[in-house]
Parts: structure tokens; sequence; C-alpha cells
């Protein structure tokens, strides 16, 4: 009777190590995340000073194009970052509360949308450099 208590310690021990592990891989995940957003946030940042050095020095000298479209694709970039977070959030708490209720259904949303985006930004930051030589 005794082994029997001890096996069956040693299982419910084993399970809560198993959920602890699961929870802290969501918030590995969500990190990850986090990382994500704030790479995208120094791009935006970059772009942004980027358009700074394009503009000219001295006064009555016309901007170029380039130097308004790196202001807007620097500001969506933040903004994407935002987005970013928010979603990751959402994720992170979805995913944690699947994780207490012992089931987890996979969602590839949020990356298809990152991806997207990541894709769109290549494309109009590859716009922005050819257009300034």
């Amino acid at each position: 009777m005794e082994r029997s208590k001890k096996e069956e310690t040693h299982r419910s021990i084993q399970g809560d190590r198993m959920h602890i592990r699961e929870h802290l891989s969501n918030e590995r995940t969500f990190l990850s995340w986090i990382r994500t957003a704030i790479t995208i946030m120094g791009l935006g940042f970059i772009l942004e000073k980027f358009s700074f050095y394009l503009s000219p020095f001295k006064k009555g000298v016309e901007l170029s194009p380039v130097h308004f479209l790196s202001n807007y694709l620097g500001a969506a970039l933040n903004v994407l970052a935002g987005i970013v977070i928010i979603l990751a959030v959402i994720r992170f708490q979805q995913t944690r509360r699947q994780i207490n209720e012992g089931q987890y259904i996979t969602s590839i949303t949020l990356n298809l949308i990152v991806a997207s985006i990541v894709v769109l930004v290549t494309v109009l930051a590859t716009f922005l450099l050819t257009m300034f030589p």
C-alpha cells in the first residue's frame, strides 16, 4: 500500500512538471514574439532616421519622394510592432487557457499574419532602396 502511494505521488509530481514545462514553453514563445516586435520596431526607427539623413541640409531644396516614403514605412513598421505585441498577448492567453484545460488546438494565424507583413515590408523596403540611387 505504501508503494502505491509513492507511485501515485511520483506520477502526480511528474504530471505537474509536464504542466510547468508547457507553461514555460508558452512563455518562451511569447517572449520570442516580443523580441520579434522589438526588432520590427527598431527597423522602423532606423527607416525613420534614414529619411532624416536623406533630407537636404540646405533650405529651399525640394525633398525627394523617398524621404516621405521612408517616414511612412518606418511609422508602419512601428504600428506593425504594436500589432504583433497585441497578437502575441492574445495567443499567449489562448495557449495558457488551453494548457490549463488539457487541450491544445494549433493555430497558425499569427504566423501567417506576421509572415505576410514581413514579405510586404520587404517589398516596400526594396522599392525604397531602388528609388534612391
